[in-house]
């Protein structure tokens, strides 16, 4: 659609964009022909789906949107680890979550991630009119708001890094939740180099593909919390799987290398222990079987970016006291 002109007061003329406002609706039940996406269309937006989570951030990298509707139940990757990847991926299009499964808890962490709102499904109509239109206007330039000063975008980055220390801190968190989490806590500690990796990563995971490695990085956290250190060789043989394509498989769903996914999830169990005891480094190296301190540490700070004693630091210096304040 062409841009409309408009006259000025003082008889001159400006365009006025009159384009549908582009939106990316990210929910596993939602479809370009449902009936709250044809009602946005009749509306004024463009609405375009995607029903998995990594299907939302590659459209979402791709092209800009006005806005992102995100739903928190996703058939690969929880719906939060979708909202962390889109913050660490400096992904500006304003979020509001929408679950048919609200919880104060679940909002709590999507707000302090940065999602701009938080509904319960279903919605009316009306109020999905309104919501999305709120939305919107969060990135309208014709509506200025403090979220654009420095100290504000600042303290966005801090609660980010906060939440998701707590979050990698959690005993029971996913494996593949893990090993993505780990990637943006580095983005956000200050790894400029991952940043460049996940800008160009625009590959996307069959469902077979997907539930392969998700597979795959169980069955590895599992015999690796049995002392064992499977080699990708061993994994191919196991597997009958090419070396090659398990690689390119995790590059593509977890962005790290199966080298870089299997000392995560090494590192993974101690997480929550250096986080949540005081123990000595040393103690919970020998442990989880590491042949001495130093090994642990240098994978420790692979991961994330921190030594275990500087991730003790932050964890109790900013992610309970955020934590406290909620």
């Amino acid at each position: 659609m062409q841009a409309t002109r408009v006259e000025r007061a003082g008889g001159s003329e400006s365009p006025v964009d009159l384009r549908p406002q582009r939106l990316l609706w990210i929910d596993d039940q939602i479809a370009s022909g449902d009936a709250a996406v044809s009602l946005l269309s009749l509306h004024g937006f463009d609405v375009e789906c995607a029903q998995t989570g990594l299907d939302g951030l590659r459209k979402a990298t791709k092209d800009p949107h006005a806005g992102i509707i995100l739903d928190l139940r996703l058939p690969d990757m929880p719906g939060l680890a979708v909202l962390q990847r889109l913050v660490a991926d400096a992904i500006e299009a304003p979020v509001l979550v929408l679950t048919g499964f609200a919880d104060h808890h679940s909002a709590v962490a999507a707000i302090k991630l940065g999602a701009v709102d938080y509904k319960s499904k279903p919605l009316l109509d009306d109020e999905l009119l309104q919501a999305v239109r709120r939305l919107v206007c969060e990135v309208s330039p014709n509506h200025a708001h403090d979220d654009d000063r420095p100290g504000h975008r600042r303290t966005q980055s801090i609660s980010a890094l906060d939440e998701t220390a707590r979050r990698l801190a959690t005993p029971t968190i996913a494996v593949l939740e893990f090993v993505l989490l780990a990637r943006s806590f580095r983005r956000l500690v200050g790894d400029s180099n991952d940043h460049r990796r996940i800008e160009t990563m625009r590959p996307y995971c069959t469902p077979e593909e997907t539930a392969f490695a998700t597979d795959l990085l169980g069955n590895l956290a599992r015999v690796l919390s049995e002392g064992m250190l499977p080699t990708l060789d061993d994994v191919a043989h196991e597997t009958a799987v090419p070396a090659e394509h398990i690689n390119h498989i995790l590059k593509i769903l977890a962005h790290s290398s199966f080298l870089e996914c299997r000392r995560a999830l090494r590192v993974r169990p101690t997480v929550s222990e250096v986080a949540l005891s005081h123990e000595q480094m040393a103690q919970i190296a020998y442990r989880h079987r590491y042949q001495w301190p130093g090994q642990f540490d240098r994978d420790f700070k692979a991961t994330l970016l921190l030594t275990p004693n500087e991730f003790r630091r932050l964890f109790f210096a900013r992610a309970f006291v955020a934590r406290d304040r909620s």
